[in-house]
């Protein structure tokens, strides 16, 4: 079964012929010539047999380990991961994760090496609801300008993997708003007593929840871009 799963072949069977990455040939397979159980259970989808090798739907199986699967047209990829954690290999800015959905994202910097974060969005707080909670935090947060507001944004952070045990440190310049047209907003924004605030230090194993802050304008629907790597980010949708 994990060989089925590592070679994640992706094909469609109609009379013989087989498409894949835009080519197509005709073979002769075995049509259910094999059962296929997990765990003990039967696997209710069709199979084939080729070449002494069994083929059978990648969801199927992913279903069957408790697992799902993720398809991203734009890469042309096919994914299957744990429950509740999107492949990070199916993100981008035109495949933003959702609110909720959990991203495992590699990350490289020049201070604290190669580690590996999960990242997730778990609220969005934007307009008059959000610009209140600015104002009451602290009277001398500035009012957003006409046309624009707020937008809080938490997100759960959790350490999985560090080099040599360094702590990672995880705050509002992760962060970058872009609108939807594709320019980035670069206004600097300093807010004040929002808790908890997503600014900590983490070792590996630990874990935090907190808001960063952004202004957008009103009629904008922006994505949040979270730096991974140099000129390489994780996107995440606010609706």
């Amino acid at each position: 079964m994990r060989r089925l799963i590592s070679i994640a072949v992706v094909l469609t069977v109609c009379t013989g012929v087989v498409f894949a990455g835009g080519l197509s040939k005709n073979i002769e397979v075995i049509f259910n010539g094999v059962n296929i159980s997990v765990n003990g259970v039967k696997v209710q989808a069709d199979n084939i047999l080729y070449n002494g090798t069994t083929y059978v739907p990648l969801r199927a199986v992913a279903v069957a380990l408790g697992k799902d699967v993720g398809w991203d047209e734009n890469t042309n990829t096919a994914g299957i991961n744990d429950k509740g954690v999107i492949s990070e290999l199916l993100n981008s800015r035109t495949n933003p994760a959702v609110i909720g959905e959990t991203l495992a994202i590699p990350c490289e910097n020049f201070m604290e090496g190669s580690y590996k974060v999960e990242l997730t969005l778990t609220e969005v707080v934007r307009g008059e609801n959000a610009n209140s909670r600015v104002a009451l935090a602290n009277q001398f947060n500035s009012k957003a300008t006409p046309g624009n507001s707020y937008i809080l944004a938490k997100f759960k952070v959790k350490v999985l993997e560090t080099t040599d045990d360094k702590a990672i440190n995880i705050n509002n310049s992760s962060f970058e708003l872009v609108r939807s047209d594709g320019t980035v907003y670069n206004d600097f924004v300093s807010v004040s007593g929002i808790k908890p605030s997503l600014s900590t230090e983490l070792y590996k194993g630990a874990e935090f929840e907190g808001y960063v802050e952004f202004i957008s304008s009103n009629l904008d629907n922006p994505t949040i871009r979270f730096q991974k790597k140099y000129g390489e980010y994780a996107w995440f949708k606010l609706n």
